[in-house]
């Protein structure tokens, strides 16, 4: 809140309010002249600052198009050094490679206005004929020649060009041979950098008015470009060119916002005699206030960029705002005068607008206190007897004295006198012409505590003082935390004597060089910071290559500081293996991880690197690596012995699965006539009156004979999978519906023992899967639960979604969506050690092997079938009594074909 010592509103102000009045007329013409002058002025200010606000408009726009041109120029030039780079990395490139190499930049998307990418081999006059050869024949260009024809030294045709449709009969041009295009290849060439043309018409495209632009990179022999002049010219290969319209070049640019510019370009290489238009209306018309000139540098040549306002410029560009102004200050001002004129007479006037005055003061004065209320610091202000007339104090219970007892008193009678010995030498340097004086003192607060302030002191009004004080108690703590965390920060860094700690500002100048710095590289603290940077410690050497390795990666050059922190500054770190130098000039191999420091505003502000000594590292490095040679050879023999014994083992395992297989069907054939007879045996003994004995005996054949039959089509079935002669014809399937048609088969099975099967109608069920098949699969394993649970038991079947890992094949990569069904039963249960064995052939549990019978083939049928689908089978316990056996399949979008399994 503020108060203030002095009455509200003077006695007067009171006084002139009950003055006389001025004549009616004289009070119009007054109102009717003060408010046109100040509308005119602020007309003319606001007409001015429009006027200055659309030049600085057409200014931005004027340097956003020239940047957008010289950006879009970059942009081409760097496609022509991606082409270098692919012919350089192609040893014997083609028309093909070309095209696909040109399909993949997008060039028509990324950087439109390119006509053609092209490559222009540099070919010798006895080279010429072989070359025209390969490009007929090879190539496939059909009467491939070099045009114009005649004798040179040297000759540069257009071999590849992609896309070929505009240009078409470029192909074999000999860009050499026009003095335009001679010069610019030239330049390119002996320059080693890329270089433009100036106004060209193309030779394919006479009939198009526009001006045309060439531009060209080198393409060299060697790693990168030779140094000399002469070692350009010898080691030149070819170029990488592309032509471009100016107006499409223009057009590409898009320049949104640009529409109301007239853009005129030209080409002052040459000097202004030699000045060449571009683009644009050539010519000079009317003068335009709002035009701008620009130029730039590129590839060459030298661009004059002239940009104008399509406005006309008689008539200068429209300003609403100041428009309405004057139009709106004038009809108001005319208002006034006209009412001052019929009301000027009227005592009732006066007076009404003298408290409407009164009002718009008293809402002045009540929005100043709100705007002191919104300020968070104590203020005070000091009449020229230094006594207190003002003051506002957002937060009054925090002084030890409450603010309104300062009004009017001196602070002598309020304040510890060394606080007003200090405020009084901080006013007496202030009325000496010092503007701003600053004090911090502590004093006691209402709750106790001693509090910490500072405050801030300057003249204001005729001799007297504002004191804004500020509570940094919070500041100062804060600060000493600081301090404190530094310091711990140093022990620790200090305390790393094992490990070097180097800090460094943005200029490559070291700020901490740690205890374990100066134990491993000889050096002292004091001869390091602030002294020299990380460079003295590194291998010349080592430096300029990594250098050479930057400036090929991110297109620019890295040397100096630049090559230790470059990546760290695009990534936030980098770590890499370092030759260190120590003082004593010995060398150590290092680990160095480099990160940027960075501020609170996301700015960086040094780099530290740590480095590990690595020397016995890698020294032990290298005896594994002799070891692992040593190893690799004793594997590589021992794998060939192995490898002749796996072998033997599947030639005797593949000759044992056609030995069943055959065996199988020939022990089919008599089966199925033993069941016939025993079906004939039990319909004749049942028409038999006192034959049941001889019925018995028919029943016992006819089973044994369907185990029997039962048993050889599982070695058949097993002995066809092993085989791999099984087909499977795989398709997205849903389990569900398969599960009931098994059930459905089984369900006199189901009642004889009075089982429940629960069906989870939850998780997903679509696989991709042989349905007949893993049907077969499927009734395997509810048999098998029907077999082994109790009396009354519950047999569950679920689904869950789950992966399925794929590395079983060296192509294979990471994991596959896929749905586990799991069969759960609650029989006897399967022993840990048994779960693998149990899906062997002819094996069976401890626990099952009396009892329940079976055959054991039917868990070796499942795993092949489940291997079959590039899925699993495994055995595992319940919570309670019971088995439970997890098959998992691969999900329909993510299963290859059943033939590619492993």
């Amino acid at each position: 809140m503020s108060r203030s010592a002095h009455p509200s509103l003077p006695s007067r102000a009171r006084r002139r309010l009950r003055r006389q009045p001025l004549p009616p007329r004289l009070t119009a013409l007054v109102v009717l002249v003060v408010p046109m002058a100040m509308t005119l002025f602020s007309w003319q200010q606001l007409r001015h600052m429009e006027q200055q606000q659309a030049s600085a408009a057409f200014s931005r726009e004027a340097s956003r198009v020239s940047a957008a041109m010289e950006e879009r120029l970059n942009d081409y030039a760097q496609v022509l050094r991606g082409g270098s780079g692919f012919l350089h990395a192609t040893p014997n490139p083609s028309h093909q490679a070309w095209h696909q190499f040109s399909e993949q930049l997008e060039l028509s998307r990324k950087v439109p206005g390119m006509l053609v990418l092209g490559y222009l081999p540099r070919v010798a006059a006895a080279d010429l004929p072989a070359f025209t050869q390969r490009m007929r024949e090879r190539e496939g260009v059909t009467g491939f020649s070099v045009r114009p024809p005649g004798p040179r030294d040297e000759y540069y045709p257009v071999a590849f060009m992609a896309p070929e449709a505009p240009l078409r009969s470029a192909f074999g041009f000999d860009v050499a041979s026009e003095p335009t295009r001679r010069e610019v290849l030239q330049a390119a060439r002996d320059m080693g950098v890329v270089a433009m043309s100036g106004p060209i018409r193309l030779m394919a495209d006479p009939e198009h008015a526009s001006p045309s632009l060439l531009m060209v990179a080198p393409l060299y022999s060697t790693n990168g470009v030779p140094t000399i002049q002469e070692q350009r010219r010898q080691a030149l290969q070819g170029y990488v060119f592309t032509l471009f319209r100016v107006d499409e070049f223009v057009d590409s640019l898009s320049l949104s916002g640009s529409a109301q510019l007239n853009i005129r370009i030209s080409d002052d290489s040459g000097g202004s005699s030699q000045i060449k238009h571009l683009y644009g209306a050539s010519g000079s018309g009317p003068s335009n206030p709002l035009s701008e000139e620009r130029s730039f540098y590129f590839g060459g040549r030298s661009w004059q960029l002239h940009l104008e306002s399509q406005d006309p410029p008689e008539q200068g560009p429209e300003l609403p705002s100041s428009r309405i102004l004057l139009f709106s200050g004038t009809a108001i001002s005319m208002l006034l005068a006209l009412l001052t004129l019929r009301l000027g007479s009227r005592r009732s006037f006066a007076e009404q607008l003298a408290r409407r005055l009164s009002h718009e003061w008293a809402e002045a004065n009540s929005r100043l206190t709100g705007v002191f209320a919104a300020l968070p610091d104590l203020m005070f202000e000091l009449d020229r007897d230094r006594c207190f007339r003002h003051y506002h104090a957002p937060n009054e219970g925090e002084l030890f004295v409450p603010p309104h007892s300062f009004l009017g008193r001196h602070p002598r009678d309020i304040l510890p006198a060394s606080l007003v010995t200090q405020l009084e030498q901080c006013c007496d340097r202030i009325d000496a012409g010092v503007r701003l004086q600053i004090m911090e003192y502590q004093l006691p607060r209402h709750d106790g505590e001693i509090g910490e302030y500072e405050a801030r002191i300057t003249a204001i009004g005729e001799g007297g003082y504002l004191m804004v004080v500020r509570n940094v108690s919070e500041v100062r703590r804060t600060q000493q935390a600081l301090l404190q965390a530094n310091a711990r920060m140093k022990s620790v860094f200090d305390s790393a004597t094992e490990v070097s700690i180097i800090t460094t500002d943005t200029e490559g100048l070291i700020t901490v060089f740690n205890r374990g710095a100066e134990k491993m590289l000889g050096y002292s603290a004091a001869a390091m910071v602030g002294q020299a940077t990380p460079a003295i410690l590194h291998l010349p050497e080592e430096v300029e290559a990594r250098a050479a390795e930057l400036s090929r990666e991110f297109g620019w050059k890295i040397q100096g500081f630049e090559v230790f922190v470059t990546r760290a500054r695009l990534t936030g770190a980098e770590r890499r293996e370092w030759t260190y130098v120590r003082q004593d000039g010995s060398h150590l191999t290092v680990s160095l991880v480099v990160t940027a420091v960075y501020d609170e505003a996301h700015n960086v502000t040094g780099f530290l690197g740590v480095a590990v000594d690595i020397t016995a590292l890698k020294t032990a490095e290298a005896e594994l690596r002799r070891h692992r040679d040593h190893l690799q050879e004793l594997v590589s023999e021992r794998s060939a012995d192995l490898l002749v014994a796996k072998e033997a083992a599947e030639y005797a395992n593949h000759t044992k699965s056609e030995f069943l297989a055959n065996m199988s069907h020939e022990l089919r054939t008599p089966m199925h006539a033993i069941l016939s007879f025993a079906g004939l045996g039990l319909s004749r003994a049942g028409s038999i009156p006192g034959a049941e004995k001889l019925n018995h005996y028919f029943q016992r054949i006819r089973e044994s004979g369907e185990r029997l039959l039962a048993l050889v089509n599982d070695l058949l079935d097993l002995s066809k999978l092993e085989a791999g002669k099984m087909s499977f014809e795989p398709r997205p399937v849903n389990l569900r519906p398969l599960i009931r048609e098994a059930a459905g088969e089984m369900e006199s099975l189901l009642q004889e023992k009075s089982l429940h099967l629960v069906l989870d109608e939850r998780g997903p069920a679509e696989v991709y899967c042989d349905p007949l098949r893993f049907g077969q699969l499927i009734r395997n394993l509810l048999s098998n639960a029907i077999k082994f649970s109790p009396v009354g038991g519950v047999i569950q079947v679920g689904f869950a979604p789950t992966t399925l890992s794929s590395g079983r094949r060296s192509g294979d990569r990471g994991n596959r969506s896929a749905v586990e069904m799991t069969v759960r039963d609650e029989g006897v249960g399967i022993p840990v050690d048994e779960r693998e064995l149990v899906f062997d052939k002819f094996a069976q549990s401890s626990k099952t092997k009396t009892g329940a019978g079976g055959t054991g083939l039917g868990l070796a049928i499942c795993r092949e079938i489940a291997l079959a689908h590039r899925g699993t089978i495994v055995a595992r316990g319940n919570d309670g009594p019971g088995t439970c056996l997890a098959v998992t399949l691969p999900t329909p979008e993510a299963s290859p074909s059943i033939e590619d399994r492993a």
